[in-house]
């Protein structure tokens, strides 16, 4: 996937002896760049575009997004933008990127529904399923988690981060040691260490069954680099599938299993298979397909990572092959096979 970290200039400044990065918005010989830029990542076979729109949002302006998303409909690539965040579920980023799919024709993928939406879920899903009678082709994905995990240095702690997710520092944590900040202690974070990896508590469980119990929304299990087994990280990343079928469907009956199955398996596959025909060959079992299945026992499986104690790898898994080959047998890990693929986009299925 390529990814667009906005198509900006960043000017490094001093200000009292601290480090600064501004973002200044594309000019047309710019944006001639990153749209050459763009389009060879494209050629080379990324499945895609990331835009973390609420990472640089001062530096994004609509016609930067325009030659983006008119890239993304012209070799059939979606888009998956972080959309720019507002106070406490404002709509206005996911408005924004849905018109430009419409006008476009581009496909959107709507990355972390709950964790833009907040109290406002419900809204937002309605907006994405309105869009997508009009025509849009537009998609969307949950995190089973209550929380966020980014850098302390990202552009929404600039902002007042307080009002947009209706927390205090107490609510986030440093991800390396899992302490909890203070006000003085975020800010001398913030200001002396701004790549250190926070995790920020701001979700409601509700909002996340809204959108798990949801058929049409795929799980996401997006999470932060593991650098250590000493170095916290959020759970999304180790746990997200076996809490979704060991907690959300087997036990608390949210959904249907074969539902929540899709959610992992069909639909992931169905989004990028119209940039990457390989996918057509993935999350499904049948004949001629990958053969790349998890077998698990229905009864026991669940996600054991939490916040406090993360690597903890989910149970109830006793066989995965990749490719045809035995990954895990027996629930144990072969040692040295790697029979996985890196897929590309096909260059026959881009249409310049």
């Amino acid at each position: 996937m390529q990814n667009i970290l906005g198509a900006t200039r960043a000017n490094i400044g001093r200000d009292r002896g601290e480090a600064r990065t501004r973002y200044i918005a594309a000019n047309a010989s710019e944006r001639a760049d990153i749209r050459r830029t763009v389009e060879d990542g494209l050629l080379q076979g990324g499945i895609g575009i990331g835009l973390l729109l609420d990472y640089i949002s001062d530096a994004v302006e609509e016609d930067e997004l325009r030659v983006i998303f008119d890239l993304a409909a012209q070799y059939h690539s979606p888009v998956f933008v972080h959309i720019r965040r507002g106070v406490a579920g404002d709509p206005s980023g996911l408005d924004e990127v849905l018109a430009m799919a419409k006008t476009t024709g581009a496909k959107v993928h709507i990355c972390h529904l709950s964790h833009n939406a907040m109290k406002n879920v419900a809204l937002f899903l309605d907006k994405i399923r309105a869009a997508r009678k009009e025509g849009v082709d537009v998609t969307t994905e949950v995190l089973p988690y209550n929380a966020g995990s980014t850098s302390i240095g990202a552009a929404v702690f600039g902002r007042d981060w307080q009002k947009i997710f209706d927390i205090e520092p107490k609510d986030v944590q440093l991800a390396s040691t899992g302490k909890y900040f203070t006000q003085e202690s975020f800010d001398q974070t913030r200001k002396d260490n701004p790549h250190a990896a926070i995790i920020h508590h701001y979700l409601k469980e509700e909002w996340t069954r809204h959108l798990v119990a949801a058929p049409d929304v795929i799980l996401s299990s997006d999470g932060l680099p593991i650098i250590s087994l000493e170095q916290k990280v959020p759970p999304q990343g180790i746990g997200s599938f076996a809490k979704l079928v060991g907690t959300y469907a087997r036990d608390e009956k949210l959904l249907p299993m074969m539902t929540a199955l899709s959610k992992i398996t069909l639909q992931p596959a169905q989004l990028l298979e119209k940039a990457a025909p390989a996918f057509r060959l993935k999350g499904r079992l049948q004949i001629g397909m990958d053969a790349d299945i998890t077998i698990f026992d229905p009864l026991v499986i669940k996600d054991m990572a939490t916040y406090e104690n993360p690597h903890q790898p989910s149970i109830g898994v006793t066989h995965l092959l990749v490719n045809g080959r035995f990954v895990i047998k027996h629930g144990d890990l072969e040692e040295a096979v790697f029979p996985g693929r890196q897929i590309f986009a096909s260059p026959l299925n881009k249409q310049k």
